[in-house]
């Protein structure tokens, strides 16, 4: 079979390739890049997002559904104290979006916010996280949580405390940038303070003695030390 044929009027194949693309939010401009490297036909715009505006309510539905299901469970457990937030951009730079979820002490997802560039208030990739974070932070389901689990980052422990919840760091995200956050301690719980002028002038000069090339002085005799060896002698007079 050629290209065309596999990816011409074959509709489910097609219908599997979109559910394959849209299911692992692949966009179809790089999928269609994939396929021209090999030879390969892409299904059509027209058709892709079609089926995508027709899947994604329904998807929508059903990751609400389950959230609500594990959201009731931890309650229901007693398992309400704390959550565990984190943010995902679409890209590692410019990113055009970002993902927040909170998941509960089982590690479920109990709410996620998404934000674009698009979006009011959104003015550059990295202002993404905090407007997801203010949006979660008014969700339904969050507000019975005491405790958020995060990474540290300034512009949302802020906020967390005057909502009236408690902050805890993220281990991962400790031991993640364990140099990083092991400097700014050190700098800021072992720093020595500075020394007056009058301390500067009350040290001790301590004068090193000054040495000699070993050539010149030749082996070290037997019994003495390298470092008396070593040390420059009172030059004798010539006269002497």
């Amino acid at each position: 079979e050629t290209s065309e044929a596999m990816h011409g009027d074959d509709y489910v194949l097609n219908t599997k390739v979109n559910y394959g693309l849209v299911s692992n939010a692949i966009s179809h401009s790089r999928f269609a890049g994939f396929c021209s490297l090999l030879c390969m036909r892409a299904p059509s715009t027209t058709d892709h997002y079609r089926f995508k505006a027709e899947v994604e309510p329904i998807w929508a539905q059903q990751a609400e559904r389950s959230m609500a299901e594990a959201h009731e469970r931890n309650v229901a457990r007693g398992d309400s104290d704390y959550i565990s937030v984190d943010a995902g951009y679409t890209s590692p730079r410019n990113a055009k979006g970002c993902t927040m979820t909170a998941h509960a002490a089982d590690t479920a997802i109990v709410a996620v916010v998404h934000k674009r560039l698009t979006d009011p208030g959104a003015t550059h990739s990295k202002g993404l996280e905090p407007l997801c974070f203010f949006a979660l932070l008014r969700h339904t389901r969050v507000l019975g949580y005491r405790t958020i689990v995060m990474d540290g980052s300034r512009e949302l422990v802020r906020p967390t405390l005057e909502s009236g919840k408690r902050v805890q760091g993220d281990l991962w995200h400790v031991q993640k940038n364990w140099f990083k956050w092991s400097v700014e301690a050190i700098k800021t719980l072992c720093r020595r303070p500075k020394k007056t002028e009058q301390d500067s002038a009350e040290l001790i000069a301590v004068q090193c003695p000054k040495l000699v090339g070993l050539v010149e002085l030749g082996k070290t005799p037997a019994g003495v030390k390298a470092i008396d060896h070593v040390k420059v002698r009172p030059a004798r007079s010539r006269s002497s």
